[in-house]
């Protein structure tokens, strides 16, 4: 008997070991590249025989001596009907509903990462939301200082109703223009990351031409690597997986509306200071709180906010799963449908699970809460007295490997860590192109960014195969205001770091949407997301699909001084350049500046005077010599535009010294102390 146990244990094993596995990004609703060779790739065992049908083509290989293996199907027209592709060796894996169409990655920071949901007119976008052709999936936000073979994602989603509410808004108003433009699918591949800097993404190729990058990144790799972060990422999640998510409470299904709880004791939320409980036991505390949805939020999706909470939770609401957080640093911000949510009586049900030391819910009351998604305008709080009962009890601490919470931040500043994790896995597949928004992480380093920010692009290139891969990127928007508003316009960063962006445009391929009126002054992530995927599109119908539109935003010229007076010409003007605003301080343009031999820039007059030229002058200033327009944080009330309703991109004519130039990426690497 045993030797029997013994062969079908090595029985199942080899099954184990021999399953055919795909990359995570090839799922059902998956889209592919139109009018390209498609690279079809996975694992197996060594030497196991696979074969790829999709689409009327077949193609048969084997893994090789490492488990990988790869096809090449031949490209194919764009299609809307739903395929199925079959891959199958020991085993075979199905994948339905897959489009053809144009695919887009869409990367950068956290203007790119937010999603609908947290916009004001998420609600409406969603009631309109009817396309099934354009989809997304969302790379996970994992980092690495080697090149890794595979990324982590969540579900292609079509953009159907409410599902749009966790797409990037950036990404899915470009990619919405583009499928109501060339009625084809699309598909959208989001990979960003909020508050990263460009040096992340840039991948290890593009770091050989700029020495100091390349030793942190050399120095750092082998720190990480020597610290094991991934080891220790692996066995932290086995033992939450095996110790913090089981219990007695989820056995007994606690979480259920019905479970009786007349037995509970009760507790405010939040604590002031400590929880008490936790203070004398380490484990599972379930709380629970019944409520009503106020009149105005009933039939409607709702965003519910819990602040922060030590060290892992997980939440329901009327028994449904709506999240969980594993590290006390992230705020629970959960998403609840519609659907499962009542008219009368709800009940939310929180599990907190403490490993050791202090835990809880520690936080201000204000932030436990919940309010319609999209609507921040009213709150509904949460705080106050809930029910609860003692789970789980640990008879001694959990210790979990250590991985300090600043090597997270490193995350955002390693250069190429994220570009290998988050990009590099999937720079087999065929694209179309790329859109961007980033920078502001990079501001204080302008300089450095005109010439890091075209290296990016190349390697990206270079990676992806497509020397004139289309690359189209954001110009930051106005943001910040005046001194008399607790706020600084005159910092240098925000208009170097607009003009060191400009620089990408002297690759090929390359188109820049201006974004400098669709800004806010105190809000760094601001609310006009339409406008900015608009232009990106409007860049992408001209540069990729070669659509007789005016898609350049009018860009600085040539300037010739004629006695007090600046003339300037502009390219890319449409049919003219138009002011649109003519009763701002009468027929002139705003946010112009002057000087002079000295270097002092005064503000100026600008008038229109032809079709692409304009006059600008300083009654004071003799003898000008150069012009500055929109070179602030936050020139508002911008009225200088092509008449095709594009803005004129923020430009100096002056070559003086960038204000950033010495400010360096090593410099900041030190003062995070990771050097």
């Amino acid at each position: 008997m045993k030797i029997n146990l013994l062969l079908l244990l090595v029985l199942i094993t080899s099954q184990i070991q021999a399953e055919i596995k795909l990359p995570d990004l090839f799922q059902d609703k998956m889209v592919l590249q139109r009018n390209q060779e498609l690279i079809i790739w996975g694992w197996a065992d060594k030497d196991e025989k696979v074969t790829v049908s999709f689409n009327g083509q077949t193609r048969k290989t084997k893994a090789d001596k490492e488990g990988k293996w790869q096809v090449v199907l031949n490209a194919m027209p764009a299609s809307s009907e739903p395929l199925e592709m079959k891959v199958s060796g020991k085993n075979e894996i199905t994948i339905k509903n897959i489009l053809i169409g144009d695919l887009w990655i869409c990367s950068g920071q956290s203007n790119m990462n937010y999603i609908i949901e947290r916009f004001s007119y998420a609600e409406k976008e969603a009631k309109s939301a009817n396309f099934p052709l354009l989809r997304m999936i969302t790379v996970e936000k994992e980092f690495s200082v080697i090149e890794e073979k595979e990324l982590t994602t969540g579900k292609w989603i079509e953009a159907v109703g409410t599902d749009i509410y966790g797409f990037s808004a950036t990404a899915y108003f470009f990619g919405k223009n583009l499928h109501q433009n060339l009625d084809i699918p699309i598909g959208l591949i989001a990979s960003s990351w909020g508050g990263t800097n460009v040096e992340s993404w840039m991948p290890q190729l593009s770091l050989n031409a700029f020495p100091t990058l390349n030793a942190v990144f050399q120095n750092k790799k082998k720190d990480l690597l020597a610290q094991n972060i991934e080891e220790k990422e692996a066995e932290r999640s086995r033992l939450i997986d095996t110790i913090a998510k089981t219990g007695i409470g989820i056995d007994e299904q606690w979480y259920l509306p019905e479970h009786e709880i007349s037995g509970w004791e009760e507790m405010v939320i939040p604590m002031e200071k400590t929880n008490p409980v936790f203070e004398a036991v380490d484990g599972a505390l379930w709380l629970k709180k019944e409520f009503e949805i106020p009149t105005p939020f009933r039939g409607r999706d709702l965003k519910f906010n819990l602040g922060q909470i030590n060290d892992y939770d997980k939440v329901w609401i009327n028994g449904h799963e709506v999240g969980e957080s594993i590290r006390n640093t992230d705020w629970r911000n959960y998403t609840v449908k519609k659907e499962i949510l009542k008219p009368g009586k709800n009940q939310i049900t929180v599990r907190i699970f403490d490993y050791s030391n202090t835990g809880g819910w520690i936080t201000n009351p204000f932030y436990i809460n919940m309010h319609p998604i999209g609507d921040t305008k009213g709150y509904y709080l949460l705080s106050g007295d809930w029910k609860y009962k003692m789970g789980k009890v640990l008879q001694q601490p959990l210790i979990l490997p250590e991985i300090p919470d600043r090597l997270f931040r490193l995350t955002q500043t390693i250069p190429s860590c994220l570009f290998n994790k988050m990009i590099y896995p999937i720079t087999q597949l065929s694209i179309t192109g790329v859109i961007w928004y980033q920078g502001e992480s990079n501001e204080s380093r302008a300089f450095e960014y005109s010439q890091f920010f075209p290296a990016m692009i190349q390697g990206w290139r270079k990676a992806f195969r497509q020397d004139d891969l289309p690359f189209l990127f954001v110009q930051l928007p106005n943001y910040q205001g005046k001194k008399s508003q607790g706020l600084d316009d005159k910092a240098p960063n925000w208009p170097e770091l607009r003009f060191a962006q400009s620089k990408g445009l002297e690759l090929p391929n390359t188109g820049m949407a201006v974004a400098i009126d669709l800004g806010e002054a105190k809000n760094i992530h601001p609310q006009n997301k339409q406008d900015v995927g608009k232009r990106l599109a409007l860049a992408a119908l001209g540069i990729q699909y070669h659509q007789n539109i005016q898609f350049k935003a009018p860009t600085y010229q040539a300037k010739e001084i004629q006695g007090n007076k600046i003339y300037l010409t502009f390219n890319d003007v449409a049919d003219s350049l138009i002011n649109t605003n003519e009763d701002y301080e009468g027929p002139l343009l705003n946010h112009f500046e002057v000087a002079d031999e000295s270097g002092v820039f005064y503000p100026a007059k600008a008038k229109i005077i032809s079709e692409n030229t304009i006059e600008v002058w300083n009654d004071k200033v003799k003898l000008p010599k150069d012009v500055r327009y929109a070179w602030r944080n936050n020139p508002d009330n911008i009225n200088f535009y092509s008449n095709k309703g594009l803005p004129v991109i923020p430009f100096r004519t002056d070559e003086w010294e960038w204000e950033t130039k010495n400010n360096s990426y090593v410099d900041q690497v030190k003062k995070l102390s990771i050097e």
